[in-house]
């Protein structure tokens, strides 16, 4: 506990005695860093911080940069990761859940997560711009090699695959892309209550694995368009 407790907040052997039990709330002070990346044709380091938060009992992952000291880059409300940076390193592309969850009141149901989609970013800074609007948000995306697209993975299943995209339900009848939507709705909620397994390995952890599969899809920059 000495050792773990010198390792993360920098007392010297000398001052030991002055410290107190490792509590609970100690864990809100702690802060993890990684995915440590430099931007193309300069000395900027970019890196993401994880921090426990006691309001929402959840984390925040923010996006810091370094030059000649570190400094905050984006809100992390609440979480921004995956850091990556056009070929002209120019711009940041990132995932981002925005939109903090509140605890749901005893007997409502807990609202859907946000999921994770793909924003942009100047380099140097500014409001980040969302990129991606997919159901079941972005898992993993890389940069071409000109820059003008980037291709990402998104789970979907054979409905999903089938159904229109959120772009195309905006420009379809209000009342038939309510039915689509609450029809999706209806069938994931068949697939918790009960839950049925038909695959061998059917968790990860407590995350159970449903029926989708990743697909590759390439977005080009300017057009906005989906592939």
């Amino acid at each position: 506990i000495l050792t773990l407790k010198n390792y993360f907040f920098g007392m010297s052997e000398s001052n030991t005695d002055k410290l107190k039990d490792i509590t609970v709330d100690d864990l809100y002070y702690m802060k993890q860093i990684g995915e440590p990346t430099f931007r193309a044709t300069s000395n900027e380091v970019y890196y993401s911080v994880l921090q426990a938060n006691k309001e929402d009992n959840g984390y925040r992952q923010s996006i810091w940069r370094y030059i000649e000291t570190p400094k905050q880059f984006s809100q992390g409300l609440p979480r921004d990761s995956l850091l990556k940076w056009s070929p002209d390193g120019k711009t940041l592309a990132f995932l981002s859940t925005r939109g903090v969850m509140k605890p749901a009141n005893a007997g409502e149901s807990p609202a859907e997560p946000p999921k994770p989609q793909i924003f942009l970013i100047s380099h140097d800074g500014g409001e980040a711009v969302q990129l991606t609007t997919t159901l079941t948000g972005v898992t993993n995306f890389d940069w071409s090699r000109d820059g003008s697209k980037i291709i990402f993975i998104s789970r979907l299943n054979k409905e999903e695959l089938e159904a229109p995209a959120p772009d195309e339900l905006k420009l379809m009848d209000p009342d038939e892309a309510l039915l689509i939507k609450m029809k999706g709705a209806k069938s994931e909620k068949e697939k918790v209550e009960p839950r049925v397994i038909k695959r061998l390995i059917y968790r990860a952890g407590t995350s159970y694995r449903d029926d989708r599969n990743g697909q590759i899809h390439v977005l080009d920059i300017a057009t906005k368009k989906v592939d």
